[in-house]
């Protein structure tokens, strides 16, 4: 099944507006939610499949070639995006901006990426060659 680039395109922006929603939070309301693992893991993982997302709308299947500069847009997208996400926290009740969550999201970012580049377009093609 073939997934068109706007499909993949309005998958990233919805995902994007669900981590806007989630940050939009006020602390009150997650003052009684301690996760039980570190909020940076949960911030690495939040950002990985958000760069793997990215990585999947823009560079693709196996079929197209990985550039240094399709990889750096994921990059700079994603990590443009983490840095957006926690200046807007800034602004929310009960919540502020954290350089080590934006080195969280960041780490997850780049995680994300080097999954899809190395694993994730691999087993695609596998899977258009099967059928």
């Amino acid at each position: 099944m073939k997934i068109s680039n706007r499909a993949r395109i309005i998958t990233v922006f919805a995902y994007m507006a669900i981590i806007f929603i989630l940050s939009s939070m006020p602390g009150d309301k997650l003052a009684g939610r301690k996760p039980p693992v570190s909020d940076k893991l949960l911030h690495a993982g939040e950002y990985l499949l958000f760069g793997t997302l990215i990585a999947w709308a823009i560079i693709k299947d196996a079929a197209s070639p990985v550039s240094l500069r399709k990889v750096g847009l994921v990059l700079a997208i994603g990590c443009g995006y983490a840095l957006l996400d926690e200046f807007h926290q800034y602004f929310v009740p009960d919540r502020d901006m954290e350089f080590f969550d934006f080195g969280a999201d960041t780490v997850g970012v780049i995680l994300g990426t080097g999954l899809y580049v190395l694993i994730i377009r691999q087993w695609i093609s596998k899977q258009h060659n099967v059928s």
